[in-house]
């Protein structure tokens, strides 16, 4: 009969595993670990152009999605796969960190999960694939599975919990339900933030959504014992707000950010992140109809779309020198484009003239921004004839057809970023392609991939007109 393992055992298997996972990996499984799988799983790692650059590691996954602990076993088959791996050119691997109080966890793209679970009698499934931490998913093509005995020693390993992640890191999520633990998390992390603590009374919001209306509770529990902040429950007398906001990160895990804001809008910063699971983190789709689908000379209808990643666009007048020195050519005038963005995103900016995109990064990379003020000059040419107006234009722009148009997107999800690329470097001639498509087919493919991901992409437009008297906004 099976007997519960004594706690030395369990400091010699500890020891085992980490240090020496040979030892406890020594039957079958060990076998198919390094003869099957890890050859398997370095050439694809390794040569994949979706992995180039990236940084893995090995994480616990229970039911299909990171697990808030790990065991011995999982441990001990993570030590065996990073030696196996570790010399392999071009792939990462971040080792695993002790918890340190207020250290910077490394960065992340992709952990490599790995579940264990027992069957009948000493058998076990093991299940090995990639979940991509921005997009949430796991990813095609990255699966392994192995079915077989476990020695003694294995199976006592499975049953040892162990927990040696930071705990609401991406590879150690808490569960949503849990809300003790998770204040604590979203404590310990503004106490490293803020060491000085906050100058002046805070206001925690209670947000909409009930369960982080328990988190801001628990919050708010913890924050009235500690010494970081003079919590009050009127909003008018507070400085500053502490506000929950959860992000679409997909089903597998969702990402809570707890921001500091200044109550006059002076000032704005992200304090504390806690990844969790066991809730869908997807926002609901939005009713907004869908873009038309054959614009007015070079505008776009897009739909309307949440826009807080973005400010409105504001136009400037450019410097009336180089290229834009319209005392030389009137065709030469110019405008130039401001916006901010709010938050570290994955930012497309675009413009339209005489029917023809222009502007489309062609490169293959995808690359967050940092948040903070922009400017992009556009040359605006005068019509060559007038356009009579009709019905569906007067709704775009009021007046006539525009000369020329500024387009900016942002999206902090990774997957609706690469559709966007891919929608957008498909646009006419646009990374030099010879074979033209018509610009309303093309819109059409937009407009679809708006669509699949409606409320994860943030747009602002901008309409312009080179009228007599300069250059105007429609």
């Amino acid at each position: 009969m099976w007997r519960a393992p004594s706690l030395a055992l369990l400091c010699a298997l500890s020891l085992t595993a980490a240090a020496n996972a040979d030892v406890l990996l020594d039957d079958a499984l060990g076998r198919w670990l390094d003869a099957s799988l890890s050859p398997e799983l370095a050439q694809t790692l390794s040569r994949h152009p979706r992995f180039k650059g990236a940084t893995f590691r090995f994480a616990a996954i229970e039911d299909g999605a990171p697990a808030a602990g790990s065991n011995l076993l999982i441990d001990a088959v993570a030590e065996r796969l990073t030696r196996n791996l570790r010399a392999v050119e071009g792939i990462r691997l971040a080792l695993p960190e002790p918890p340190v109080p207020c250290r910077v966890p490394q960065r992340i793209d992709y952990l490599i999960g790995i579940e264990i679970k027992p069957t009948r009698g000493n058998s076990a499934n093991v299940s090995i694939g990639a979940v991509d931490l921005d997009e949430s998913v796991w990813v095609s093509g990255v699966s392994y599975q192995w079915q077989g005995r476990l020695s003694g020693n294995e199976r006592r390993a499975l049953s040892s919990r162990t927990a040696l992640s930071v705990a609401g890191a991406a590879d150690s999520p808490l569960p949503i339900a849990d809300v003790e633990q998770i204040a604590a998390a979203i404590g310990s992390q503004l106490e490293c933030s803020l060491p000085h603590g906050i100058d002046g009374p805070v206001y925690l919001s209670t947000p909409a959504d009930p369960e982080l209306a328990r988190v801001s509770m628990a919050l708010r529990g913890k924050l009235l014992i500690t010494p970081l902040a003079a919590v009050t429950g009127e909003p008018d007398l507070a400085r500053w707000a502490l506000d929950i906001e959860r992000r679409a990160a997909g089903a597998l895990l969702g990402e809570l950010r707890v921001s500091l804001k200044e109550r006059s809008g002076a000032a704005q910063q992200q304090v504390a992140s806690v990844f969790v699971t066991g809730a869908s983190f997807r926002p609901a789709p939005s009713t907004a109809a869908a873009p038309a689908s054959e614009p007015p000379a070079s505008s776009f209808s897009l739909a309307p779309a949440s826009a807080d990643l973005l400010s409105t666009l504001r136009l400037r007048p450019a410097e009336a020198s180089g290229i834009c020195d319209y005392h030389k050519a009137r065709v030469n005038a110019c405008a130039e484009v401001e916006f901010d963005l709010r938050e570290s995103a994955y930012l497309f900016v675009f413009s339209t003239q005489s029917r023809a995109v222009r502007g489309i990064d062609c490169a293959s990379g995808l690359t967050r921004v940092d948040p903070g003020t922009r400017r992009f000059r556009l040359r605006v040419p005068p019509a060559q004839l007038p356009v009579p107006s009709d019905a569906a234009l007067a709704e775009v722009t009021g007046r006539r057809r525009p000369d020329a148009g500024r387009y900016v997107l942002a999206t902090r999800d990774r997957r609706a970023a690469r559709a966007l690329q891919r929608s957008l470097q498909a646009a006419p001639a646009a990374c030099g392609d010879t074979h033209t498509v018509p610009i309303e087919r093309w819109l059409d493919g937009l407009t679809a991939t708006l669509t699949e991901h409606t409320g994860q992409i943030s747009w602002r437009a901008l309409q312009l007109a080179h009228e007599t008297e300069g250059i105007t906004r429609l």
